[in-house]
């Protein structure tokens, strides 16, 4: 996801010359791309204008396309680099530093063999006639349907907020686009990664739901599959 700090970028290069002029013809190529949902020709951009700028800004622009193509590892790397090269005050360290914490889990998970706990026929007995239904999977898919939902209107405050800035008009003042600019990054990293961990558990909740609910000679199986729209929800139960 791309924000103010692409603004940002635009605007201290058009001051530079030579090799910056260059680095900006592949950010704005990169914008174009990520924009109509081509991540890997937008990772591609942005890794040759930060090779030639070496502008840290670039590093968060990198790791939102990686991201967005599952390459976690690329995506972490980003990132990280990005938190060292930028100041202590930068407005969305915060949401930059939970996504990595979300990627360095995801990361350590996926190189453990850790999958997501979900009672099944073998470890979880099936209720009696006289036993309560469990309402702990739809607990954990109501929570994460409301992350989601959550997750969804900070974006789009945040998409609201980063298209105030970009589109004052030219001579506005500062004051009035200043909050806009300062919270659009913040609402867009927040929003990101509530999605993420929304999606995540609306999934376990999901699967271990249809576990339960077909008892012990019935298996489930779900799987999140991204692509350049979104993600899928794929499985059989």
């Amino acid at each position: 996801m791309l924000v103010a700090l692409l603004s940002l970028f635009a605007m201290e290069a058009r001051a530079q010359t030579g090799s910056d002029e260059e680095a900006h013809a592949l950010f704005s190529a990169g914008e174009v791309a990520y924009g109509d949902g081509r991540y890997a020709a937008a990772l591609n951009y942005f890794r040759q204008a930060y090779e030639m700028s070496g502008r840290a800004l670039l590093l968060y622009n990198i790791g939102s396309a990686a991201e967005h193509l599952r390459r976690d590892g690329e995506a972490l790397d980003a990132f990280e680099r990005y938190l060292a090269e930028t100041p202590e005050d930068a407005p969305n360290r915060a949401a930059v530093a939970a996504r990595v914490e979300i990627l360095r889990t995801e990361l350590a998970e996926g190189a453990a063999g850790v999958v997501t706990p979900a009672p099944t026929a073998s470890t979880a007995p099936a209720p009696s006639a006289q036993e309560s239904p469990d309402l702990a999977p739809w607990i954990t898919l109501g929570v994460g349907g409301a992350l989601v939902i959550v997750g969804a209107v900070l974006l789009g405050v945040g998409y609201a907020d980063a298209a105030t800035f970009q589109s004052a008009a030219p001579g506005s003042m500062w004051s009035s686009v200043a909050s806009a600019h300062d919270q659009a990054p913040i609402l867009e990293g927040t929003g990101f990664a509530l999605l993420g961990v929304g999606v995540a558990a609306a999934v376990a909740g999901l699967v271990w739901a249809l576990t339960a609910s077909h008892g012990s000679s019935v298996s489930a199986s779900a799987w999140l599959d991204p692509n350049d729209g979104g993600l899928l929800l794929r499985g059989s139960f």
